[in-house]
């Protein structure tokens, strides 16, 4: 069985917000590039930057607990202020206390039926 979790997150920013939510994501990512066990973190927008999507990849169970429950909170409320989250697509199988927050945030989980991942 797969232990890496990762998940997608939709949401909207917010009208005039784009270039404060660039900064945010900006040093968002730079805690998280430093994680322990965080292999991808990747915010997407549409043409218009009004759409984004987040992509986050966790080795295991235990790195996705410490960006959920370390590092996310240090930038929630300046995130809030510029972008919403409404929706979190998870692929993996977590466990404990990372499906505990997951379920939390009102997560959809998908699990592969098909398909491979290649090896590095």
């Amino acid at each position: 069985m797969r232990e890496d979790i990762y998940w997608i997150a939709s949401g909207n920013i917010k009208p005039g917000k784009y270039e404060e939510f660039l900064t945010v994501i900006e040093q968002m990512a730079q805690v998280t590039r430093d994680e322990e066990g965080s292999i991808s973190y990747e915010f997407n927008v549409n043409e218009d930057h009004t759409v984004v999507q987040v992509f986050e990849h966790f080795r295991d169970d235990a790195a996705a607990v410490h960006h959920l429950t370390v590092t996310l909170p240090l930038f929630g409320e300046a995130y809030g202020e510029t972008a919403s989250i409404d929706g979190l697509v998870v692929y993996g199988a977590p466990q404990g206390e990372a499906k505990e927050i997951l379920d939390s945030l009102g997560s959809v989980y998908l699990r592969p039926v098909g398909g491979f991942t290649a090896k590095p």
